[in-house]
């Protein structure tokens, strides 16, 4: 046994070398192409915000939290809320499965016959079975990375330093590595990895109970594995039902902006602006913020519109932005009208503007309730009417609260 193991190590060193030469040439193949794909790397913003927000790191509890659509619950699960990024529910399989395997364990030990209840196992790097150990050794600084810099105790009174972090290190030497802000998402291969390890684990005791006779042990493995399917079975009634929503950007959902819109003469215009304004994907720490989250229906209104007139949009939903695009954006709204730096950028063709007016005669309160404390990006939503009288903008149709209009903006 022990000749087995120390082989089984010495074939480790070459393997793990390999591997991290593998690990470096990823990382340089990656911010090589990067480099060259990317025209407009130097502009982007250094960091990210969102590193190390609770919302976005992996809790601990979320390995016991059961889905919604989960029939079979654990003994210990985590009532309070599982952010969206920690949702990494182990289910009834293993969950369950390591109780068993942890009483067979000290049943064992009580009767001192620890080889005959469960399987030993085998060396790492030796034939004898699948690397699953390393495999969990592998993703183990991926968990650590997944709870982030800091894990909160206590209402976050007390907090824990996780020096065994990668990233806890690789942030003294570079901000960019904010850019990975979804820690909660660095869980997924350590929980393949505990999923997959248990599976191959639980089939070395099956084979065993079964060449021992051991029909109760036979059985407990037997009503593990109907667990697994109860939470697979529970998983695609889900998905096959209620993740089931009709097509936004396909009809009847956009016979009304179809309606709208009419005949578009898409080539004689050359972007499309939704009003109000919003635009997500600046640092939210810049001062000021420019950041407007918009309403969901407004901003599904806007992507139907896109589509339909086939016009890029001059709003955006996404992240990781230059902060000055959103400057010279806003600035359209100013007194005065657009910059000259966002003008330049302008062809000779009108620009297609879409007001939904539900924002400005009461019937919608969101972007005045969400902006109430900003004032500076109040009175910019605030001005939309004046921009569109300043303007000289020419109302091409009208249907409820929703107008198109053709917008020439003006060069000096």
């Amino acid at each position: 046994m022990g000749r087995a193991r120390s082989v089984g190590w010495a074939r480790l060193a070459p393997l793990a070398g390999r591997g991290l030469a593998l690990l470096a040439a990823v990382v340089v193949l990656t911010f090589g192409v990067l480099q060259v794909l990317d025209h407009r790397h130097a502009e982007r913003p250094v960091g990210s915000d969102g590193y190390g927000w609770i919302e976005w790191k992996f809790q601990f509890g979320a390995l016991f939290r059961g889905y919604d659509y989960n029939t079979v619950r654990f003994l210990l699960e985590r009532t309070a809320h599982i952010p969206y990024e920690s949702s990494a529910y182990l289910g009834g399989f293993v969950l369950y499965g390591l109780l068993a395997v942890g009483g067979l364990a000290l049943l064992a030990r009580q009767r001192q016959r620890s080889g005959q209840l469960l399987p030993a196992l085998p060396a790492p790097g030796t034939e004898t079975g699948p690397d699953f150990l390393l495999l969990l050794l592998a993703a183990l600084p991926l968990l650590l990375i997944g709870l982030g810099e800091t894990i909160e105790l206590d209402g976050g009174n007390y907090v824990i330093n996780d020096y065994l972090n990668p990233f806890f290190w690789l942030h003294k030497l570079t901000e960019r590595i904010t850019q990975f802000r979804a820690l909660g998402r660095f869980i997924w291969p350590f929980w393949w990895a505990l999923v997959l390890s248990f599976g191959w684990y639980a089939g070395l005791a099956w084979r065993q109970a079964a060449a021992q006779g051991g029909r109760r042990r036979q059985l407990l493995w037997i009503v593990l594995a109907v667990l697994a399917g109860n939470d697979a079975l529970n998983a695609g009634k889900y998905y096959h039902t209620y993740t089931q929503r009709d097509n936004l950007f396909a009809e009847p959902a956009t016979d009304e902006l179809r309606q709208l819109v009419g005949w578009p003469e898409a080539a004689h215009y050359q972007a499309l602006l939704p009003l109000p304004f919003y635009y997500v994907g600046t640092k939210v720490d810049d001062v000021p913020c420019l950041v407007v989250d918009p309403d969901d229906p407004h901003c599904n209104h806007t992507y139907q519109l896109g589509l339909i007139t086939g016009l890029p949009l001059m709003p955006q939903k996404a992240t990781r932005t230059p902060g000055y695009q959103a400057v010279e954006l806003q600035s359209m709204f100013l007194p005065g009208g657009p910059a000259p730096a966002l003008l330049a950028r302008l062809d000779q063709r009108p620009i297609l503007v879409f007001l939904d007016s539900a924002y400005y005669n009461g019937q919608n309160t969101y972007y005045r309730d969400l902006l109430k404390d900003r004032p500076e990006m109040l009175a910019l939503f605030n001005r939309v009417p004046d921009f569109i009288r300043e303007q000289g903008m020419y109302r091409l149709r009208h249907q409820g609260n929703w107008s198109l209009y053709e917008w020439q903006p003006r060069k000096s």
